[in-house]
Protein backbone atom coordinates (compact mmCIF):
# COMPACT_ATOMS: atom_id res chain seq x y z
CA UNK A 1 0.00 0.00 0.00
CA UNK A 2 1.24 3.39 -0.82
CA UNK A 3 0.93 6.15 1.68
CA UNK A 4 -0.19 9.51 0.51
CA UNK A 5 2.04 12.33 1.51
CA UNK A 6 0.39 15.37 2.85
CA UNK A 7 1.13 18.54 1.06
CA UNK A 8 3.13 20.75 3.36
CA UNK A 9 1.49 24.04 4.18
CA UNK A 10 3.52 26.94 2.87
CA UNK A 11 4.49 29.48 5.49
CA UNK A 12 5.26 33.13 4.94
CA UNK A 13 8.97 32.56 5.54
CA UNK A 14 9.17 29.88 2.84
CA UNK A 15 8.91 32.51 0.11
CA UNK A 16 11.76 34.74 -1.04
CA UNK A 17 9.97 37.93 -0.08
CA UNK A 18 8.94 36.56 3.30
CA UNK A 19 12.45 35.49 4.17
CA UNK A 20 13.80 38.86 2.99
CA UNK A 21 11.35 40.70 5.25
CA UNK A 22 12.29 38.40 8.13
CA UNK A 23 16.02 39.05 7.69
CA UNK A 24 15.37 42.79 7.38
CA UNK A 25 13.40 42.82 10.63
CA UNK A 26 16.00 40.69 12.37
CA UNK A 27 18.80 43.02 11.24
CA UNK A 28 16.89 46.14 12.25
CA UNK A 29 16.19 44.61 15.66
CA UNK A 30 19.84 43.73 16.23
CA UNK A 31 21.00 47.18 15.14
CA UNK A 32 18.40 48.82 17.37
CA UNK A 33 19.60 46.87 20.42
CA UNK A 34 23.21 47.74 19.60
CA UNK A 35 22.39 51.45 19.19
CA UNK A 36 20.27 51.54 22.35
CA UNK A 37 23.08 49.99 24.38
CA UNK A 38 25.71 52.42 23.18
CA UNK A 39 23.50 55.53 23.11
CA UNK A 40 21.70 55.15 26.42
CA UNK A 41 24.65 53.49 28.13
CA UNK A 42 26.37 56.88 28.17
CA UNK A 43 23.73 58.07 30.64
CA UNK A 44 25.77 56.26 33.31
CA UNK A 45 28.43 58.90 32.74
CA UNK A 46 26.07 61.84 33.35
CA UNK A 47 24.96 62.40 29.72
CA UNK A 48 21.46 63.84 29.50
CA UNK A 49 18.49 61.85 28.25
CA UNK A 50 17.85 64.36 25.47
CA UNK A 51 21.40 64.04 24.16
CA UNK A 52 21.30 60.24 24.40
CA UNK A 53 17.94 60.10 22.59
CA UNK A 54 19.22 62.41 19.84
CA UNK A 55 22.29 60.23 19.37
CA UNK A 56 20.11 57.11 19.35
CA UNK A 57 17.72 58.33 16.65
CA UNK A 58 20.50 59.70 14.47
CA UNK A 59 22.43 56.45 14.66
CA UNK A 60 19.22 54.48 14.01
CA UNK A 61 18.59 56.36 10.78
CA UNK A 62 22.17 56.02 9.60
CA UNK A 63 22.88 52.39 10.52
CA UNK A 64 19.44 50.95 9.68
CA UNK A 65 19.32 52.86 6.41
CA UNK A 66 22.79 51.66 5.49
CA UNK A 67 21.91 48.08 6.44
CA UNK A 68 18.72 48.08 4.37
CA UNK A 69 20.40 49.60 1.32
CA UNK A 70 23.38 47.24 1.40
CA UNK A 71 21.47 44.05 2.25
CA UNK A 72 18.58 44.58 -0.17
CA UNK A 73 21.04 45.65 -2.88
CA UNK A 74 22.99 42.44 -2.32
CA UNK A 75 19.81 40.36 -2.55
CA UNK A 76 18.71 42.18 -5.70
CA UNK A 77 22.08 41.63 -7.37
CA UNK A 78 22.04 37.93 -6.45
CA UNK A 79 18.50 37.61 -7.82
CA UNK A 80 19.39 39.28 -11.12
CA UNK A 81 22.56 37.22 -11.55
CA UNK A 82 20.62 34.04 -10.87
CA UNK A 83 17.85 35.06 -13.26
CA UNK A 84 20.14 35.93 -16.19
CA UNK A 85 22.48 33.02 -15.65
CA UNK A 86 19.74 30.55 -16.54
Amino acid sequence: MSKRRRKRKKHWFDTQVGSLVFVNLLGIGAITLFNAYYSFGTMLFKVSLASAATDFFRSEIVFNGLFLIVWNGYVLIRYLVKKYRK
